[in-house]
């Protein structure tokens, strides 16, 4: 067997144990999901009388950008948040998909443990806990409930993409999205 051909095929394997070592750790060091590599039909080394030849690597595509809980977002397309605040204590609004949104006052208006199943789009969409307070009975009377909740009005207000408007309600009842705070004003909304 050609020497020199023995030697390249020796430093093509080396090199080639190289990248796969590089891939891995950097796998490992990242916090996004890898895509499984695809095979690729390999090649085997060629002699001819004057070359040698192998197949050059396939390139690899980078992992798509996620969000913290692994969910796929698109490069560069701006993230909604839920408005912003428009009084004092108040929390959630500002931000990305709260688990927590309080408006600063009684516990009537506070939901709590929210996981959103939708965000982004004209509707954002989960659920919470929230205080139900039965009809004809005082605020004194709540019980935390599960609540659905819903983010709309997709909007910009002084420049930033925002959910201008958010509502929950319990189990047997409808939202009212006629009747809202306006989320970039904080007036109330009555249409």
């Amino acid at each position: 067997m050609n020497e020199s051909f023995v030697r390249r095929a020796r430093k093509l394997s080396v090199a080639g144990a190289g990248a796969i070592l590089v891939g891995l750790t950097m796998s490992a060091c990242s916090s996004a999901p890898v895509p499984a590599p695809t095979p690729t039909p390999s090649a085997a080394p060629t002699a001819t009388a004057s070359t040698a030849t192998a197949a050059a690597p396939a390139p690899t595509a980078a992992a798509p950008a996620a969000d913290q809980a692994g969910r796929p977002v698109a490069p560069h397309q701006p993230v909604p948040v839920l408005g912003r605040p428009w009084g004092p204590y108040q929390h959630g609004y500002g931000t990305v998909r709260p688990g927590l949104i309080d408006n600063g006052g009684d516990a009537s208006a506070v939901i709590s443990h929210v996981h959103w199943r939708t965000w982004g789009g004209e509707t954002a969409t989960g659920s919470g806990t929230a205080s139900f307070v039965p009809d004809g009975e005082p605020l004194a009377a709540a019980v935390p409930k599960t609540a659905t909740i819903e983010a709309w009005d997709l909007g910009t207000c002084d420049g930033k993409l925002m959910y201008r408007a958010v509502g929950w309600f319990f189990p047997g009842e409808q939202l009212d999205k006629h009747e809202h705070i306006d989320l970039c004003t904080g007036e109330y909304v009555k249409s």
